[in-house]
């Protein structure tokens, strides 16, 4: 998937962020471009027999919980 500088944007107008100049935009968007391949591949994997993870923190005693 191929992301646009207005694409790119309009995002950080949305999320509230700093206004980037055309060569900022241009500069990032390679970055953001291979961060969305990434989650691509991610979202692609079969995970359906994966259990959830469980995540362990030690309690009052310090005992793993």
């Amino acid at each position: 998937m191929s992301v646009s500088k207005e694409t790119l944007r309009a995002m950080t107008q949305d999320f509230g962020l700093i206004e980037l100049s055309d060569e900022e935009l241009e500069e990032v968007l390679p970055d953001v471009e291979f961060q969305v391949a990434i989650l691509k591949k991610i979202r692609a994997l079969a995970l359906s027999r994966v259990p959830p993870a469980r995540q362990l923190r030690p309690g009052e005693d310090g005992e793993i919980k």
